[in-house]
């Protein structure tokens, strides 16, 4: 039976007001025109053409790219990473943001959370009888240096930098899947692009729970692996919210640190 991936458990009673907050924080930017700045002219509603770039091999190197397609790969992890968006030059760029201390991935500045954010996957992908490792980003962007849609890259710099961007991990216990499979899944997605319907948050939940329902489908699973799976793929949108209201309101207490210091430090 096909899964209706639009309609799938997991939601939240928090996670529905943080929706709430973030349309209607987009109502108001629509109206004042903060929406309609940079190279494309439209609202948080308007459907931007993109594309897909799948950038995996040519920052691999085509020879090692190769030899990690032809070795046992499995999905060990998926790390749910966010930061804020600047409202004015980078509302639809997230390669543009407000800086706050701390460095993103790929060296971007790391900007504050608040309720509208960019959303993004990087997979833990271990490969080979050594157990070397592979971190690739996934990510959908109004616009990138180059043009909307979405973007699969590998990020080797995250080890060192997880903690300023990773919201929260889902583990998919080690499930073998080789790399053009999670390429693929990670590129089955509209590249067009909207703000406020066709956006980073419906593709990293989209595929986060493809990528499950891939671990899910291997044969010779336990009950318990299965429950375990199953909790992970439950809890994606409470997770999501719980997570980016707490570092909302850590924000909010560091900000109001760095003020009292600079009154009365």
């Amino acid at each position: 039976m096909e899964v209706d991936w639009h309609k799938r458990s997991g939601k939240s009673h928090l996670d529905g007001i943080s929706r709430s907050l973030a349309r209607r924080g987009l109502d108001i930017l629509d109206i004042t025109g903060v929406t309609a700045v940079g190279e494309y002219k439209h609202s948080s509603r308007s459907l931007i053409e993109g594309v897909i770039r799948n950038r995996v091999e040519e920052t691999l190197g085509s020879s090692k790219y190769k030899k990690i397609c032809k070795k046992r790969t499995v999905l060990e992890n998926i790390h749910y990473c966010q930061s804020g968006l600047s409202f004015v030059d980078g509302f639809h760029n997230p390669h543009k943001v407000v800086p706050v201390p701390g460095v993103s991935t790929l060296g971007d500045a790391v900007a504050a959370p608040s309720f509208i954010n960019h959303d993004y996957l990087v997979l833990e992908v271990n490969y080979g009888s050594k157990g070397d490792k592979v971190f690739i980003r996934a990510e959908k962007s109004g616009h990138p240096p180059e043009k909307a849609g979405i973007i699969l890259t590998v990020d080797p710099k995250f080890e060192d930098t997880e903690e300023s961007v990773r919201l929260f991990t889902i583990q998919c216990l080690a499930k073998e899947i080789t790399l053009p499979e999670i390429l693929a899944i990670l590129a089955d997605h509209s590249p067009e692009y909207s703000l406020r319907d066709q956006n980073c948050w419906q593709y990293t939940r989209r595929t986060a729970r493809r990528l499950l329902h891939q671990c899910k489908e291997q044969q010779g699973l336990s009950a318990e692996e299965l429950t375990r799976l199953q909790v992970e793929e439950d809890t994606i949108e409470s997770r999501i919210a719980t997570g980016n209201m707490k570092r909302v309101v850590q924000s909010g207490k560091n900000g109001i640190k760095h003020l009292w210091s600079k009154a009365f430090g």
